[in-house]
């Protein structure tokens, strides 16, 4: 019997506009308290008996990127999950925006599609935007999560194994998830705005929730 291929994601098939499944999350005092002491911050607000607060980098845990299920929804395979051409499509650099603070009892949904993808000299790109909305259809927060899809020829290609050195954020996820209690994790207060980029080369750079988590039908 003849295994029909893969239905790769790849930079050329990426669109504009695909979604992924939205996701709900409560933000509770546990899953608040948890996340500020994985990111060693001992701030009373976010950390203790009664924190009031998610710290805003904890939107990282409560609406998840999930890239492979934007993928999976729109018909293809991710690269990191491919059988037959696995590879990956590393960080280059995400930038956050705060709009309104999460606290206890907010039950956020998580949003998330491809925004935009471009090509600069020479390498190919892919950003992604999540946001996250409160029950009372307030959006709190949103990202964008650019990956580099393909490099510029000449540069190097990143495997999918080359994990150990600089970990991939879903190795770091895994590893804070044991000690936060949540499946994902990351790190700080109030609304504004916070970027970050990884230098590479010559540019800047089965599926689980987090607890409390269900993804919406």
């Amino acid at each position: 019997m003849v295994e029909q291929a893969e239905r790769l994601w790849t930079y050329d098939a990426v669109e504009s506009g695909q979604y992924g499944a939205e996701t709900t999350v409560e933000i509770t005092e546990e899953n608040i308290s948890r996340y500020a002491e994985v990111a060693l911050n001992d701030d009373p607000r976010y950390r203790g008996p009664a924190p009031t607060l998610a710290m805003p980098t904890m939107v990282l845990s409560y609406a998840v990127l999930l890239r492979e299920e934007i993928a999976e929804a729109n018909g293809f395979v991710g690269y990191e999950q491919s059988q037959t051409a696995r590879k990956q499509t590393p960080f280059a650099k995400c930038e956050i925006r705060w709009h309104h603070p999460v606290r206890v009892g907010d039950v956020i949904t998580g949003k998330r599609g491809v925004l935009e993808k471009y090509e600069r000299r020479g390498s190919r790109f892919v950003t992604f935007r999540v946001e996250g909305i409160n029950q009372h259809g307030i959006k709190a927060v949103e990202y964008d999560y650019t990956c580099i899809f393909d490099y510029a020829k000449g540069q190097r290609e990143v495997p999918a194994s080359s994990t150990h050195a600089n970990p991939q954020p879903a190795e770091r996820k895994d590893r804070a998830k044991a000690a936060a209690g949540l499946r994902f994790s990351g790190g700080r207060d109030g609304t504004g705005r916070s970027e970050h980029h990884r230098e590479t080369g010559r540019h800047k750079s089965p599926r689980r929730l987090p607890s409390g988590g269900t993804a919406a039908q």
